[in-house]
Parts: C-alpha cells; structure tokens; sequence
C-alpha cells in the first residue's frame, strides 16, 4: 500500500504557533458566550475602589478564574479531540493554514491519540508553554505533546 503522506513536510514552527493563536482566539469567544449563559453573575462587571489592596483584587478574581479553566479545558479538549478525528485531521486554525495532524505511521488519529495529544497540549500550553519549546530541541520538529501522542504535524 502506497503512503500518500510519504512526501509531506513538517508544517514549521511559525504555521502552528499560528493556528494555534486562531484557535484560542476562537475558543476564548466560545468559552466567554459559554461561561456568561452559564454563569451570568460573573459577567456582571465588579466596582472596585482604585486603592483596593492587590491581593484583595486576586482574592475577588479567584472564582472567575476557576471557573474559567474547569469551563474552558472540557470544550478545548472536546474540540482538539473531535476535530483532530474528523477529516480536517486538526482544529479550524490548522485547517486555515494549510496543516493537519497524523500519527507517525502518516495514518489518522485514533481516539486515544487525539484525547492524549489535546490533554497533553492543555497541559503544557498551561505550564508557560514548555512543552512547545521542546520543538527546538526536537530532530523530528515535534512539540512535547506530539512526542507523547506519537503524531506529526505536516503541511497539507
């Protein structure tokens, strides 16, 4: 059987970061409409007096923010997951530059690898982007989720 990816190149560093940026910006407009019909009270704007002490400020903040990230991380990794299935083999922001996602046999993803490789990504992506760095280091141009998922990142 003949590999129709066998002459695909790496899709390049600046293409994902690209479509990573697209995606969060997409899910940030879905996470907020979600967040404010589900919680309408957070939506509300706070009064704070300009000499409230800072940490008072990170202390009325906290609820949002916990909220914020348990509502968000199930619809990011919803949407990786199922899109990476699809096939567009990657989310609407790979889609739109021209990237898709493969295992490193240049098959589709199965369930395991889509959901590993988007909870990996929300994890690393969380810890000040480290797993992202790791592509510099890496001979195949892989990020440390692509490591871990056994998936390659290619130009369409």
């Amino acid at each position: 059987m003949e590999n129709q990816y066998a002459d695909f190149e790496q899709a390049g560093f600046g293409r994902r970061l690209a479509a990573f940026m697209l995606d969060m910006l997409l899910l940030s407009v879905v996470g907020s409409l979600v967040i404010g019909m589900l919680f309408p009270d957070m939506a509300q704007p706070q009064q704070m007096d300009p000499d409230t002490d800072p940490r008072e400020i990170l202390t009325r903040m906290m609820p949002y923010l916990r909220t914020q990230v348990l509502t968000l991380l199930p619809i990011y990794i919803l949407y990786d997951t199922v899109l990476s299935l699809t096939s567009l083999r990657g989310t609407l922001g790979k889609r739109l530059l021209g990237i898709q996602v493969l295992s490193d046999h240049y098959q589709p993803l199965t369930l395991l690898q889509a959901l590993g490789r988007a909870a990996m990504k929300f994890v690393v992506s969380s810890i000040c982007y480290l797993g992202f760095i790791w592509y510099f280091f890496s001979k195949k141009e892989q990020t440390l989720h692509d490591v871990a998922a056994h998936t390659y990142v290619l130009k369409r």
